[in-house]
């Protein structure tokens, strides 16, 4: 299965949308709508999702965010901080 062979990469979230890139027979980029961490819709680009689908690529990714795989970026104050800042 594709999250168990690490098909899964380059998973980011921005606003309320997370994509990732899953490698099968071809490379798909699966989309998933979050609102409060709940996902209300998921595209992909494969074949199978182009039908309105639920896909594998879809699973490989959500059991990738169950795993922890997403990395949310810490939230700064929207300036640089040099060494001097934090002594």
């Amino acid at each position: 299965m594709y999250y168990e062979d690490e098909a899964v990469h380059d998973i980011e979230r921005t606003g309320n949308k997370i994509t990732a890139v899953v490698d099968g027979s071809e490379t798909y980029t699966v989309t998933l709508y979050v609102k409060a961490d709940a996902v209300y819709n998921m595209t992909c680009t494969c074949p199978y999702a182009a039908k309105g689908e639920h896909c594998k690529h879809m699973v490989a990714v959500l059991l990738a965010l169950e795993d922890g795989q997403l990395q949310e970026e810490p939230e700064t104050d929207g300036r640089e901080r040099t060494w001097k800042d934090i002594l």
